[in-house]
């Protein structure tokens, strides 16, 4: 169930930034109106002059040429006027579309994270107070997702005897490490510090397929115990003398 506190502030503050979008948009209209309009009064004095040599339209002519509007008020503020428009267009559509992921059941996570993402390119005040709350209401949203995630993953790997250890966003299957990011729909599967899988769906079938195909390829591997030891050897002298032959001990990581 959403945050009814949370939701009013977020409709309250889109209200906000709506009107002031709607404000921007007019008056870009109507800077380009009046502009538009100033050039079509100087042709049509233009015309009126040809075809009416006796009536004496001089000084309005000169009234509208000597004004200058267009180039000394409205060229120089319309620039400005598109780019406050394209952020508040942008601030209130990403303001929408947390409101809507928040309300939806589950979270709409992906939606929420590319909302967020938006929103702290902003450098609204009232927007960057809100923030920590909602990057808040996401980390709550994965997890929520995570533990679901997690107990069917668990469910499926005990028929094959596997444990499945760790808690959203990071579980452990056997000796590997599996992350899962909800707001991008991918998990990424690790053999201590190797990535072995980058990237694949975050569904339990795509979790199993990746599990499989790493287990098969890191821990089925045949491995001759004595040339093993020789590479391990070579590692370790060639880590002691990074360290300057300082002692003689090393760390096995390096190794």
């Amino acid at each position: 169930m959403p945050n009814e506190t949370l939701m009013e502030q977020l409709d309250t503050l889109r209200e906000t930034y709506s009107q002031r979008n709607k404000a921007t948009a007019t008056l870009q209209s109507t800077l380009k109106g009046v502009a538009d309009a100033h050039a079509k009064a100087q042709r049509i004095l233009r015309d009126f002059d040809a075809q009416n040599p006796g009536l004496d339209i001089a000084g309005a002519q000169d009234a509208f040429t000597q004004t200058r509007l267009k180039e000394e008020a409205i060229d120089p503020l319309l620039p400005d006027v598109r780019r406050k428009l394209k952020e508040l267009t942008a601030l209130t559509g990403a303001l929408k579309d947390v409101s809507q992921a928040l309300r939806s059941e589950p979270v709409d996570v992906v939606r929420l994270d590319k909302a967020i993402t938006l929103l702290q390119n902003s450098k609204e005040e009232r927007v960057a107070d809100m923030l920590p709350t909602l990057e808040e209401e996401l980390d709550q949203a994965q997890r929520r997702l995570g533990d679901e995630f997690g107990q069917k993953l668990r469910d499926v790997m005990v028929q094959g005897a596997i444990s499945v250890g760790g808690r959203a966003p990071k579980f452990e299957i056997g000796r590997f490490e599996l992350e899962a990011n909800f707001a991008r729909r991918t998990l990424t599967l690790r053999y201590g510090k190797d990535i072995v899988v980058p990237r694949t769906p975050i569904t339990v079938d795509a979790a199993i397929k990746a599990y499989e195909g790493a287990s098969k390829a890191v821990m089925g591997r045949n491995q001759d115990g004595g040339v093993w030891m020789a590479q391990f050897g070579e590692a370790y002298e060639r880590a002691r003398r990074k360290r300057g032959g300082a002692g003689g001990r090393v760390n096995i990581v390096d190794c």
